[in-house]
């Protein structure tokens, strides 16, 4: 008997999950329709476009442009960003208001097959803060709940819960969590993590001079046959003093990364090639760091982000920073200079590096996209 409530409370929350998922889509279709119509009927053939093709304001029409792409809005707030110049990990990203003009709804349509469904503030469980459901392009379904620093991961699928952790000053802690048998198997334990990376690379186009997104995963993660027992993933948003609490060469990294991009800049940047002014970059900032001869404070070259980059050549430079704060927490900081993502390979070539630099016995690894706050 007791088998079959399990059996039927496990049925009763998958479809809750698939009608709360089916439900936010209807919803921001109509908000897709209903911009698409208003563009249509606000369009001007003659309204001017920048160097680059792309729709610019001033010509009357009723379409804007918003970094990386084409912004269509309406009315009611709803808007449909397109990414016009194909640098981007996204092609779309629909978004919907509340009545009180917050963002409550958006769904992010990325190149690679995978989409990203997101709820702020639910109305359908007020305990939420937000609710992200990824579908990578195998079609896995994986939820990310998060309610004040605690975040729960489940199975789209079954809505059994797969793992849940907190973020603290120290990074994110299990919380302990029954599970049942069949997803504790390594290839659910991978998927998760590839949901996770998608939802990661998203959040990081969306970093501030106030906030940044995390991914923290506990030393096995990377490890060939890590179950899904095993883990401690949290992927989210932080305010950088948050965050500078558990990595606190956090700001040094920023303040170093600006340092290496003005002398770049004093020295001729300006006429240098994409591919040259990122090598020239990176290497400034590794040479900052190596002369410093700290143990705990290294710079790897990243041999896949420079092939795996938007502006990757042969002979281009990139690297990581990792800083070891103690013997259970490494922070990885990927210097952003191309549109690289963070692919399994590119988790893979992170954790051996981290074994390599501090051994295997690091606890977590907290993983932060660092882009210069000054231009080119």
């Amino acid at each position: 008997m007791a088998w079959h409530h399990h059996d039927h409370g496990r049925r009763a929350r998958t479809l809750l999950l698939e009608i709360r998922s089916g439900l936010a889509f209807l919803k921001l279709k109509a908000a897709m329709r209903r911009v698409h119509l208003a563009s249509m009927t606000k369009f001007d053939p003659v309204q001017p476009r920048d160097d680059h093709g792309r729709w610019t304001t001033g010509g009357g029409g009723g379409i804007t442009v918003s970094e990386g792409g084409i912004l269509v809005g309406d009315p009611s707030g709803d808007t449909f960003v397109t990414d016009e110049t194909g640098e981007e990990s996204w092609a779309s990203v629909a978004s919907s208001l509340d009545d009180e003009g917050a963002l409550a709804e958006q769904v992010i349509s990325n190149r690679d097959g995978s989409e990203i469904r997101s709820e702020f503030n639910p109305p359908d469980n007020a305990a939420l803060d937000e609710r992200h459901t990824v579908k990578t392009p195998d079609g896995t379904r994986t939820v990310f709940e998060r309610s004040g620093d605690t975040q729960t991961i489940r199975d789209g699928a079954t809505g059994e819960a797969l793992s849940a952790a907190t973020w603290t000053p120290d990074g994110a802690l299990p919380e302990a969590i029954t599970q049942p048998a069949t997803l504790q198997q390594p290839a659910r334990a991978m998927k998760t993590l590839d949901a996770a990376s998608q939802l990661f690379t998203w959040q990081s186009t969306q970093n501030s001079a106030d906030s940044a997104a995390v991914l923290s995963v506990n030393g096995t993660e990377f490890r060939p046959g890590a179950s899904a027992k095993e883990q401690a993933v949290w992927v989210g948003e932080l305010t950088k003093d948050k965050l500078a609490l558990a990595c606190p060469r956090y700001p040094e990294v920023e303040d170093r990364l600006d340092t290496a991009v003005a002398a770049v800049n004093n020295a001729g940047g300006a006429g240098m090639s994409a591919t040259q002014y990122g090598t020239a970059v990176h290497q400034n900032l590794q040479q900052q760091i190596k002369n410093l001869g700290d143990e705990n404070f290294r710079a790897e070259v990243s041999y896949i982000k420079s092939i795996e980059g938007k502006y990757g050549a042969p002979g281009s430079v990139r690297i990581d920073v990792l800083e070891k704060v103690n013997d259970g927490l490494v922070c990885v900081y990927d210097i952003k200079t191309g549109q690289a993502e963070l692919s399994p390979a590119r988790r893979q070539e992170i954790a051996n590096n981290v074994q390599h630099l501090f051994g295997t016995n690091s606890r977590a690894t907290v993983i932060v996209e660092v882009k210069p706050r000054i231009s080119r």
